[in-house]
């Protein structure tokens, strides 16, 4: 917690890719997978007792240097109602 009203938040959680479009490839003879474990950070702003809005940096698949790789992040936003 920051403040009374703003708090950071960190934590992780598991990314299904479900996108017909992605074309997942394995690395070093790895089978390739549409699900991977991420990070997120944010920043949480409590408006009111009840009220709160909340915006995350989702870390899915960070780039690899050196070979051909892409990388997937993603920015979230939200509403929190108790």
């Amino acid at each position: 917690k920051l403040s009374s009203n703003f708090s950071l938040n960190l934590g992780c959680g598991l990314y299904m890719i479900d996108d017909k479009r992605w074309n997942p490839q394995g690395l070093d003879g790895q089978d390739p997978s549409s699900n991977d474990l991420g990070l997120n950070l944010g920043l949480t702003f409590q408006l009111t007792d009840k009220l709160g809005v909340s915006i995350k940096y989702n870390i899915i698949e960070p780039k690899e240097e050196g070979i051909d790789s892409m990388s997937i992040n993603g920015l979230s936003f939200g509403i929190i109602l108790k």
